[in-house]
């Protein structure tokens, strides 16, 4: 068994480092003894290796309460967390030996969502297939909706905490409880491996434990495999056999790999970086194209420079459309090896290189136009268009009436499942505002009378006046019609979702 699953703590009191963060989670836990507090889920956020899922499971165990798991190789939309998170979150179950330990009675399940914060809303796309089956559709919705309603506690655990509460997960600022996990302290490593080594009979140097803790940078987990690697098929330890374990990050940053490009470096040296990064040529092509006219001063230069890179833009046009994404490989080269290759002027002094401008405009707006995109899914759904079809030429007439009319907001809110983010779109409000609160408010009306039926402005068929005479036995026709009632197709039924929007 893998050693960081073979010592994983058992207790809350094994954990090594980030104690007040395992004070608060005890104190949450130590809560559900009397009820169901405030906050009903927590959110354990920080970098890997910090011992998260470790202090959630060990929770569990502390508390005698049996886990119920998903992770990274389970489905995400919300069909999969409705049968598996929510079905678990609202009803009782048998403990793990069998026994059945009422939650009046103390026994409760632990929801547990690792890389929660991989809960994606994708918002189309999906034609089907095993595709469509793992895709996360719903996902965060079916979460956030599972944690308002849950008599069970939930964790979910995140390395990047804004990933999980942008778009649909903002409700879980309110909803859960966040507890932040730092890097553990090198100097708390070195014990916690010796006491694994103890166990594991192998006899390991000080300075070898000190120096894998150093590497590990405050990720326990992978100073717990480093020493599982250097303690194979050994019954001791020493400096001397610490070969095997190299410095944990020895790639180039990305400035690093502009200013080669852009100051000159050896074709294999260049290479041999940008394959080591952590970019893609889709990242490349925007950073040289930044910094680009900075060093490039001449116009020949910059022209031929500016060439290259729209030859690479052209491989990328090709891998996106063919999905053959070994056409990367020439992206890649053009926008590195091209584009130094071209120069023909030689360029002295500092050059301030600096980060694209257009990843940090699309940054600052990710959550704003992630929100529009829901709402044009949610339109375009009821209304049967596709989302384009529906940010076009629907959702300016929607928004005038949701602004307009309070009553509008509150159904279609809940027609449509919106979130706080998508009705402060729609209002010209703050998610925090007063009407965005007001309109929650309502719609916690409608979901506690437990009406989904519930419509408003529905199309209703015209009220057919019956006629005073009948011709030709036809009830209703008019001279020279008969039959044509019969003939008119009618209008069908608006469907879910459809009936309530616009009034037709």
């Amino acid at each position: 068994m893998d050693w960081t699953e073979k010592h994983r703590p058992r207790s809350l009191d094994q954990l090594v480092g980030n104690g007040p963060a395992v004070a608060k989670l005890r104190q949450w836990g130590d809560a559900w003894r009397s009820g169901i507090p405030a906050k009903r889920a927590v959110v354990l956020a920080g970098t890997p290796g910090t011992g998260k899922t470790s202090a959630a499971l060990a929770l569990a165990h502390d508390m005698g309460w049996a886990v119920i798991e998903l992770n990274a190789s389970d489905a995400r939309n919300a069909d999969a967390i409705r049968r598996v998170a929510t079905a678990g979150a609202l009803h009782q179950t048998f403990d793990d030996d069998g026994s059945f330990h009422a939650s009046g009675e103390g026994g409760r399940k632990l929801i547990v969502l690792d890389e929660a914060d991989n809960l994606y809303e994708r918002l189309g796309g999906e034609s089907g297939g095993a595709g469509k089956e793992l895709s996360d559709r719903g996902g965060k919705t079916q979460i956030v909706e599972t944690i308002r309603r849950t008599q069970q506690p939930i964790v979910l655990i995140v390395n990047d905490l804004y990933a999980l509460t942008r778009g649909s997960g903002s409700a879980l600022n309110q909803l859960a409880e966040t507890i932040r996990f730092a890097k553990v302290n090198a100097r708390s490593i070195p014990k916690a491996l010796e006491q694994i080594a103890r166990e594991e009979g192998v006899r390991v140097e000080r300075q070898v434990l000190e120096d894998i803790a150093a590497k590990a940078e405050g990720d326990l987990r992978a100073a717990v495999r480093d020493l599982e690697s250097v303690c194979l098929g050994r019954t001791e330890v020493t400096v001397h056999d610490l070969h095997s374990v190299g410095a944990r990050d020895g790639s180039s940053t990305v400035f690093d790999v502009v200013r080669h490009i852009l100051k000159g470096s050896p074709v294999g040296r260049l290479r041999r970086e940008s394959m080591d990064l952590d970019a893609t040529p889709e990242d490349l092509v925007l950073w040289v194209d930044e910094n680009l006219p900075k060093e490039y001063k001449h116009p020949e230069d910059l022209v031929a420079g500016y060439e290259m890179l729209s030859r690479a833009d052209v491989f990328l046009g090709r891998t996106r459309r063919t999905q053959n994404y070994r056409l990367w490989a020439y992206a890649g080269d053009l926008a590195t090896v091209g584009v130094m290759a071209v120069r023909r002027h030689e360029y002295r002094g500092f050059t301030p290189f600096g980060f694209p401008q257009w990843l940090s405009k699309m940054s600052r707006s990710r959550g704003v136009r992630t929100t529009q995109k829901a709402v044009n899914e949610h339109i375009g759904r009821a209304l049967h268009l596709s989302r384009r079809k529906a940010g076009l030429h629907q959702v300016d007439a929607f928004r005038a009436l949701f602004a307009a009319d309070e009553e509008f907001a509150v159904r279609q809110t809940f027609e449509l499942g919106m979130d706080d983010d998508e009705v402060a779109l729609l209002s010209g409000e703050k998610a925090s505002s007063k009407r965005v609160k007001k309109i929650r408010e309502g719609v916690q009306r409608l979901e506690e009378e437990r009406v989904p039926e519930a419509r408003s402005f529905a199309w209703k068929e015209p009220r057919k006046e019956p006629h005073a005479a009948e011709d030709d036995g036809q009830a209703g026709a008019s001279p020279g019609t008969a039959g044509e009632d019969e003939e008119r197709p009618r209008r069908p039924e608006p469907s879910k979702g459809q009936a309530s929007l616009f009034g037709f």
